[in-house]
């Protein structure tokens, strides 16, 4: 079995962006089940200190997944090992957003420390973090 490992470079980034209105949010809430009125409810949303309803913090930091899985090759794939976020500002629907992976530190075997941000389309940061990935090598096919 051929398992040979890709390599990342320090600084190399992947983005992927999204904006998400009534619909994805309505999804994300039937999908993971969080329902909390402060997304879906207008009436809750005006009365909240927000002054509208917000898309789920999680359905945003969703973007970070998305880019950091673009890290994957046909050799290999991203295993997701560690998160940690702050959420700086709320998104209101239909902002466009893009969430951001950039690999800052070599830990060696594969894996990877990386910076991780989603941004307003006016470089506003709305989440900043970072996360640990591990570069999986796949078997060839037929292996």
């Amino acid at each position: 079995m051929n398992l040979a490992v890709d390599h990342l470079e320090e600084g190399q980034t992947r983005t992927h962006s999204a904006r998400f209105d009534l619909p994805e949010v309505q999804l994300f809430a039937d999908l993971s089940g969080d329902r909390n009125p402060l997304h879906l409810h207008p009436s809750t949303g005006r009365r909240s200190r927000f002054s509208g309803n917000i898309v789920h913090g999680a359905l945003t930091a969703s973007l970070i997944s998305a880019a950091l899985a673009k890290f994957g090759t046909h050799n290999s794939v991203v295993v997701f090992l560690d998160q940690h976020l702050d959420f700086l500002k709320p998104v209101s629907f239909g902002e466009m957003l893009t969430g951001v992976a950039e690999i800052v530190v070599d830990l060696g075997g594969g894996a990877y420390s990386c910076d991780v941000r989603v941004v307003t389309e006016n470089g506003d940061r709305v989440i900043a973090g970072d996360a640990t990935i591990l570069l999986d090598p796949l078997a060839e096919a037929g292996e």
